[in-house]
């Protein structure tokens, strides 16, 4: 496992390096995310206080099985759209768009949306959505 505080990373093209990383943990997000492009075997990613510039990169990782997001401001959250591997998506005190809808995720099983800026009607539509998944609020 990667675990990367900003200020700790000058240039965050040199971890495109480090493709066979399986976990990584990003702590401030106000880096750039393109280095998360091309690392296949990556399977769980955390972030904390992620903004919605790093939800573009986050479509790309198709085979992603495993994504935390603690803090921040998502807004939409369509472009979550390509995870088509994802198992477990953890929302938590993240600002949300009032218009947000849950992307498609085919493969979800688990699904925690809690915090303030978690709209109760994205809760409702999870559970019409997700019928089958176990959902924690």
């Amino acid at each position: 496992m990667l675990s990367i505080n900003y200020s700790h990373v000058l240039n965050s093209r040199e971890l495109t390096a480090a493709r066979n990383l399986r976990r990584i943990f990003i702590y401030n997000s106000e880096i750039d995310f393109t280095f998360l492009i091309g690392m296949n075997k990556l399977v769980h990613l955390s972030l904390v206080e992620a903004q919605q510039d790093a939800l573009s990169v986050l479509s790309d990782l198709h085979h992603l099985k495993s994504l935390m997001i603690l803090g921040g401001d998502l807004g939409e959250l369509r472009k979550l759209d390509g995870l088509a591997s994802l198992e477990e998506l953890d929302l938590f005190e993240v600002r949300i768009s009032e218009s947000a809808t849950l992307p498609s995720l085919p493969r979800l099983k688990k699904l925690g949306l809690k915090g303030a800026g978690i709209s109760p009607k994205l809760v409702r539509e999870a559970y019409r959505k997700y019928p089958e998944v176990k959902i924690a609020t």
